[in-house]
């Protein structure tokens, strides 16, 4: 199960949240002692530790980054644009860090821009990149110009719409070409309804 996708724009230096999706069974860490007789977590409080999760998600996907980026394009002579660069990665969260549950991140850096699925630790992770990479690959033939920060977040509800039809309730789909282009159709008809 899918607990989360996150769209960031990542630099080795930094990194900005664009968009995130997570689905109602992610569980973020409590800062709750109900033993001292502390009051229950409410729905604002919640919000923040999912918000906080998702930060530190982002944080260690720019680390992973900046390493990767570090180590094979700072030692070739000729310079490199990060933001022309595709690498990816996978890493694991520990269990209350930033999830009650081990999770394991999926991520990759298209043109400066990071995409990522947050999963559970069963999860099938070849199947999990070869989704994210369909995701990616829908989300951009469905922008209508290049891919920035901006641009994605009014496109926001396309975007939603993509995890609604590709990612459905956070359950990853094993899909050949031919379940891709009957699920683009049928993401069509969705776009084009709104």
């Amino acid at each position: 199960m899918v607990l989360g996708f996150v769209i960031a724009k990542i630099s080795s230096t930094s990194w900005h949240l664009i968009h995130s999706t997570l689905y109602p069974h992610p569980s973020p860490v409590s800062t709750e002692n109900s033993h001292l007789g502390a009051s229950p977590i409410t729905s604002v409080d919640a919000r923040e530790n999912r918000k906080d999760s998702i930060a530190e998600v982002v944080r260690r996907i720019q680390i992973e980054f900046a390493f990767q980026f570090s180590a094979n394009y700072l030692a070739s002579s000729s310079k490199t644009d990060e933001s022309n660069i595709s690498v990816n990665g996978t890493f694991l969260l520990y269990s209350n860090d930033p999830f009650s549950n081990q999770q394991i991140v999926v991520w990759r850096v298209n043109s400066g821009i990071t995409y990522a699925l947050i999963c559970d630790t069963n999860e099938n992770l070849s199947l999990a990149e070869y989704v994210l990479e369909v995701l990616i690959r829908v989300i951009l033939d469905n922008m209508s110009q290049e891919m920035t920060a901006p641009k994605i977040l009014l496109e926001a509800d396309k975007i939603t719409g993509i995890l609604h039809v590709f990612l459905p309730s956070g359950t990853l789909l094993f899909m050949n070409h031919k379940i891709v282009r009957h699920l683009e159709k049928e993401l069509e008809a969705i776009l084009s309804a709104k």
